[in-house]
C-alpha cells in the first residue's frame, strides 16, 4: 500500500495536503496520549525532509518506519476500491 501511495503522491503533490490535515487532526484529538509522540515524530518528518525522501521512507523496511506507519497520517490517500485491489492481489482470502 504505501508503495502506491507514494506513486500517487509523485503523480500529484498536492495530496501532501490531504497527510497534513491527517497530522494535523491527529495532534488535535491526541493532545496527552502516547499516539501524540509518533504524530509529533510524524509533523517533524514532514517539515524537515524533501518530498522524496518522505516518499522513500514510507516504504521503507526499517525500525522506525515499521513503528510509525502504525500511526501512518497517509490514510486517505487510497479510494476504498485501490486499498481493495491491493487486498485481493496480496491476500488469498480476500478474493
Amino acid at each position: 500500500m504505501d508503495r502506491r501511495i507514494a506513486e500517487k503522491i509523485r503523480a500529484n503533490p498536492a495530496l501532501m495536503n490531504i497527510v497534513r490535515a491527517q497530522l494535523a487532526h491527529k495532534l488535535e484529538v491526541h493532545r496527552d496520549s502516547g499516539c501524540r509522540q509518533a504524530a509529533l515524530e510524524w509533523q517533524r518528518i514532514l517539515d524537515e525532509w524533501p518530498l522524496e525522501r518522505i516518499l522513500a521512507f514510507i516504504q521503507e523496511d526499517s525500525e522506525r518506519a515499521n513503528r510509525l506507519r502504525q500511526s501512518t497520517p497517509f490514510v486517505g490517500i487510497l479510494t476504498p476500491v485501490e486499498r481493495e485491489e491491493i487486498y485481493r492481489r496480496y491476500d488469498p482470502r480476500a478474493a
